[in-house]
């Protein structure tokens, strides 16, 4: 069974894993989802005005390829006037799209750490050395960059409110200052688009496929009639959209799978798909 493409409200809804009878919804030829290969993460400092340092200063970005812990360092003989105690220093990705990693819902807003959370994505602070001596004192807060799509911890910002500060509350400092952090749920270069196991017209996942599913698809067809969520699932949209003639879900995959559950009562023993004759 070909996985027809996920309509932009079906990708926007919660996944549920289902066991039941299995249907492989990947086809072998389905188009892989595309990320950066490689991420860079920048330690910077912003001291009265711009940023000191960007991606191409030695010593101060690293650049993963792949999930776990690193090193970064920053010197304080780049950071220049610390004097006026108004700066701000941080660790922030580049070339990383926080949008990639989760859907948004149907209207577009869900929220930061929502996005975070979907997309199992890891950026902590383990660690901030000053001349070899430890200075964390508090815990990593992930935030997205300015830009809203990359993502960056403050290791010292004066200026939001509260000051957000992991360290002991030194705002000047002498010497190297050596950032360790990890990172996990990083995606590089193409990924597989999950699987989902699912049996067609089982749309409420009990191994039948009867009125109550029917039932299911009617009630959820007239929510997409009123521009409502629909309330089912990904598994579900799948499981769903019976006819496979275009990515609504509607009436008619209600009708066929009515149809069907008449032919099941009727002893008959072809599948759904052979029933139908659904090849994709």
């Amino acid at each position: 069974m070909k996985l027809k493409k996920l309509t932009a409200l079906a990708a926007a809804m919660t996944m549920a894993a289902a066991s039941l009878t299995c249907i492989n919804a990947v086809p072998a030829d389905a188009a892989a989802q595309t990320f950066p290969d490689s991420v860079t993460v920048l330690l910077a400092g912003s001291f009265t005005g711009g940023w000191s340092a960007d991606a191409a200063n030695e010593g101060n970005s690293v650049t993963i390829t792949e999930n776990g812990t690193y090193k970064i360092t920053f010197d304080a003989s780049q950071v220049g006037n610390q004097s006026d105690g108004t700066w701000a220093l941080a660790i922030k990705t580049l070339d990383l799209d926080i949008y990639d990693y989760a859907d948004r819902n149907e209207n577009g807003d869900e929220s930061f750490e929502d996005m975070v959370a979907d997309g199992g994505i890891v950026f902590k602070v383990d660690s901030v050395k000053i001349s070899g001596e430890e200075k964390l004192t508090g815990e990593s807060e992930l935030r997205s960059d300015d830009d809203g799509h990359n993502l960056r911890v403050n290791i010292y910002n004066q200026w939001t409110s509260p000051a957000a500060a992991i360290v002991d509350g030194t705002q000047t400092f002498d010497g190297a200052l050596e950032v360790t952090f990890t990172v996990d749920g990083f995606k590089f270069g193409e990924q597989p688009l999950p699987e989902y196991d699912y049996k067609l017209g089982d749309v409420n996942g009990d191994g039948n496929v009867n009125a109550n599913d029917a039932a299911l698809v009617l009630m959820a067809a007239a929510k997409i009639g009123a521009k409502k969520d629909p309330g089912l699932t990904e598994v579900q949209v799948l499981a769903a959209n019976v006819d496979r003639k275009n990515d609504a879900i509607n009436a008619n995959d209600a009708s066929f799978i009515l149809r069907y559950a008449a032919y099941k009562g009727a002893k008959g023993t072809k599948t759904i798909e052979e029933y139908f004759n659904i090849t994709e």
